[in-house]
């Protein structure tokens, strides 16, 4: 994100995890990011529908560690706020619960063993996700004729070898 971006646009972000270190990693994490706000931290999703309601974040951090059953807590988040975009924090061993998330509509999945900076590079494609990117192309070195057929090789040298 650009820097005049950062100063502008501020993307909320909630997190949803039972994990206390987890929270307070995440916490960590993202206070480097001027650009991120992070608010209301539920445990369990006991007060999920107040944080939603009441900050409105764009996107919402879920641990797959989380007591309830994933597909559940996805579909209620998206349920209250459909404009959310859910990122699903996930171990290795979690490969069932990230199956479910994908069939209930995450719209990303971090592993918990990758870098940090994947998890901000995440936040910020879903941030911009429903922004119009306009696409570019560079024409490298001259153009090329491009045909409908492949023209065909040209004939093997049929000379005798001089020798």
């Amino acid at each position: 994100m650009r820097e005049t971006d950062a100063a502008t646009i501020q993307t909320v972000v909630a997190i949803i995890s039972s994990n206390y270190l987890l929270r307070l990693g995440l916490q960590r994490i993202v206070e480097a990011e001027t650009w991120i706000k992070l608010i209301g931290q539920t445990t369990h999703g006991t007060n999920l529908d107040e944080v939603l309601a009441s900050n409105h974040p764009t996107i919402a951090i879920l641990d797959t560690e989380n007591d309830h059953a994933i597909p559940e807590l996805i579909l209620k988040i998206k349920r209250a706020a459909p404009a959310i975009k859910v990122i699903l924090l996930s171990g290795f061993e979690d490969m069932e619960r990230t199956r479910q998330a994908f069939a209930s509509g995450v719209d990303g999945i971090v592993l918990k063993v990758q870098p940090s900076a994947v998890l901000i590079a995440t936040i910020a494609h879903l941030a911009r996700a429903d922004e119009e990117v306009p696409l570019t192309f560079e024409r490298l070195g001259s153009p090329r004729k491009l045909s409908a057929q492949a023209e065909p090789p040209p004939p093997p040298d049929t000379r005798p070898c001089p020798t």
